[in-house]
């Protein structure tokens, strides 16, 4: 599925040249556009009618009115259904043609959840608010947990193993996963290549690239974000068969958070993808990944 390459590190850029300076604008408002970028500049897409794809309206239990993608299989009328999350720098609509994919392959149901401040839809995207969601992205389908294969990329995979770990599924898949949102920070601010282009980005004001890297590394450094989404917390308690997929020059999310991820699961699967980035979907791997968790009985 194309997608544009620069635009997860672009995102990260800004948000960590606003974080850097956030000192005096409210460090904690400003640490949520490094988590939620498209949400917060109203620039996601809203869903758009096409063949094959029905928009589906459902709420959540906080009365969030969300428009999720319903591309229907050759077995659409039951079996198995997958549900998907998208990232932070796109909408459901983002994904709509990997779903479109995944549905004439397998042949199942793919339903693209949306997220609240995604795609046009109200509210203001949180960690507790993004695990709302994903529950009422499953409830929509309509189907039992038994039926449910969870798949998510980037953000999305922390919202599928949220609903892994509350046994929503009975498979799941991450896609470029990341142990937390405070280690994917560190890691983009030590990563040489990524902290010059951050500090090229900034300007003048790249001489705060430093600085920053040292509060995210002190002992408050964690209060620097509302919400962590920390997955090394949960993935001990997942206790359905769960794969993951990471390119081995992923500069968005580091290799080893994905493969640290897998191998700390009770029953986890590594797929790497040698010589590819954040950009894991379109790749053999994860087709492989996506048909074992459909396997799954």
């Amino acid at each position: 599925m194309p997608k544009a390459r620069s635009r997860p590190l672009r995102f990260v850029a800004l948000a960590l040249a606003t974080l850097s300076v956030g000192s005096c604008l409210g460090v904690r408002e400003i640490t949520s556009r490094f988590v939620f970028p498209i949400a917060e500049s109203n620039g996601s897409s809203p869903l758009t009618p096409a063949d094959g794809v029905e928009i589906v309206e459902y709420a959540t239990s906080d009365g969030i009115g969300l428009r999720g993608a319903r591309v229907h299989g050759a077995d659409g009328a039951g079996g198995s259904v997958i549900v998907l999350f998208h990232g932070n720098g796109e909408s459901a609509q983002g994904e709509v043609s990997f779903a479109e994919e995944l549905a004439a392959r397998f042949h199942v149901d793919v339903f693209v959840g949306e997220f609240r401040g995604y795609g046009g839809t109200r509210g203001s995207p949180s960690e507790a608010g993004l695990f709302r969601d994903g529950r009422a992205a499953v409830a929509a389908t309509g189907r039992a947990p038994r039926d449910v294969v969870l798949v998510g990329w980037s953000l999305g995979s922390a919202v599928a193993l949220e609903l892994a770990h509350e046994r929503l599924g009975r498979s799941v898949v991450l896609l470029a996963p990341f142990t937390s949102i405070d280690d994917t920070a560190r890691a983009l601010l030590h990563d040489p290549e990524s902290s010059d282009t951050i500090r090229s980005f900034m300007g003048r004001f790249g001489v705060l690239v430093d600085p920053a890297k040292a509060a995210l590394d002190g002992p408050f450094g964690s209060l620097l974000f509302p919400d962590h989404f920390d997955a090394v917390s949960k993935i001990a308690t997942v206790r359905v068969p769960l794969f993951v997929v990471h390119g081995t020059e992923d500069r968005v999310v580091p290799y080893a958070q994905g493969a640290a991820l897998a191998h700390a699961a009770p029953d986890g699967t590594l797929f790497t993808v040698e010589g590819v980035d954040h950009f894991v979907e379109g790749s053999r791997e994860a087709r492989q990944a996506i048909e074992l968790a459909l396997a799954v009985r």
